[in-house]
């Protein structure tokens, strides 16, 4: 249920919905997807900061017998940072001929070095306080992009265990992660149950988002009904708890206002250095954009600070060019996607090429079907009007 409870509260913030031509992409991902029971990818690491046996290797391959905790994170996100000291304390109670664990971040290395420079709370560099455990960069975000786009995450920090026989057992948020991890080097883990478990909160998850989107459209009483049928139809009594807290909180909900797009475009230009960030950004934003028309005039802007970033940053350029996509998309410029979307294909050069080629060929054949519905279109009217 903690697991729900954390995935709900992030729908409060967003509704996470996409435009129909975008689905094709979901869809095709949940084919493909990294889930429960998954053979875990190799890493691709681009820099081992700490000290680490692998730091000769650009791709780790998982162990037989040993297990794996793949952690996310990035400079900027406080709760990242909040969890090293627990993530390195983890590191202390486990040998590492039993447990690696392995952080990674898609920043460059300057961005890196800088923040592993600055003082801890405890007074320690953070250098000091991430030396137990690996922490590793991977600017052209091949590993996010097998493991948190894979699996469908919209958050950081997430964590994976990668169990004894490489397959993914768990992902969460780190702070919940140690329980489970014993139960996993102790053989007591049932890897079935989770997954049962993740697949009905999933549905709620989906619910909540279906309530908030007729929220936003002002169809407020049609989410509260909707809520209110799923609240009686499950037992467990913290869901129940925590639809009633839904239920407040649709019931003082406004939707957006023009105020939500004078914020947006006043941070836009704070992310102009920024290429993870501003990537992030788009993505948000091409969800938004779906259920919220009053921030599509942001889209425009948006394009040309991700086009100018991945010109001036060549190692983020692929990302930077898949979120261009994306938001044209939702944008709905099919057209502009596709360029943007070739762009990512031709600067990607790691185990993400295959990814970014087939959403590439879905672009295209969209494209193809709405142009062949129009010439079809077009020939029934000129059979109906010959003259």
């Amino acid at each position: 249920m903690k697991l729900f409870q954390r995935k709900m509260r992030n729908v409060f913030c967003s509704s996470v919905l996409l435009m129909s031509l975008l689905a094709a992409e979901i869809c095709t991902a949940q084919e493909n997807e990294l889930t429960i029971g998954s053979a875990a990818p190799p890493l691709q690491i681009e820099h081992w900061i700490s000290k680490s046996p692998h730091s000769q290797s650009k791709e780790l391959e998982f162990e037989t017998g040993k297990v794996y905790v793949v952690e996310f994170w990035a400079t900027w996100c406080g709760p990242c940072i909040a969890s090293m000291p627990e993530l390195a304390a983890l590191q202390k109670k486990h040998s590492f001929k039993k447990v690696e664990i392995i952080s990674v971040t898609d920043e460059d290395m300057e961005t890196v070095n800088q923040f592993l420079e600055r003082k801890s709370p405890s007074g320690k560099s953070y250098r000091e306080v991430t030396a137990a455990y690996q922490l590793t960069s991977d600017p052209d975000s091949s590993t996010h992009d097998s493991y948190i786009n894979a699996a469908g995450i919209e958050t950081i920090p997430t964590a994976f265990i990668v169990g004894k026989t490489g397959l993914i057992e768990w992902f969460g948020y780190p702070s919940d992660l140690e329980e489970t991890l014993d139960a996993v080097l102790d053989d007591s883990w049932d890897q079935d149950a989770f997954k049962a478990e993740m697949q009905s909160q999933l549905a709620l998850q989906n619910m909540v988002s279906e309530a908030m989107e007729l929220a936003q459209t002002g169809k407020i009483a049609e989410a509260i009904e909707m809520i209110q049928q799923a609240s009686k139809s499950t037992d467990d009594p913290e869901a129940k708890e925590y639809f009633n807290s839904f239920l407040q909180m649709l019931s003082r909900f406004k939707p957006r206002k023009s105020a939500a797009l004078d914020y947006y475009v006043l941070e836009l230009p704070k992310l102009a250095d920024k290429p993870s960030e501003l990537a992030d950004f788009a993505r948000w934003l091409a969800k938004e954009i779906s259920t919220d028309r009053e921030l599509a005039p942001l889209a425009d802007d948006t394009i040309i600070a991700l086009k100018n970033a991945a010109v001036n940053s060549p190692a983020d350029s692929a990302r930077l060019w898949n979120s261009a996509a994306k938001l044209q998309v939702a944008n709905n410029d099919l057209e502009g996607a596709i360029e943007s979307q070739t762009q990512c294909v031709a600067t990607t050069s790691n185990a993400s090429k295959p990814r970014h080629q087939l959403y590439l060929d879905e672009l295209t054949t969209a494209k193809a079907e709405i142009e062949a519905d129009l010439r079809g279109a077009l020939e029934i009217e000129n059979l109906k009007n010959p003259n």
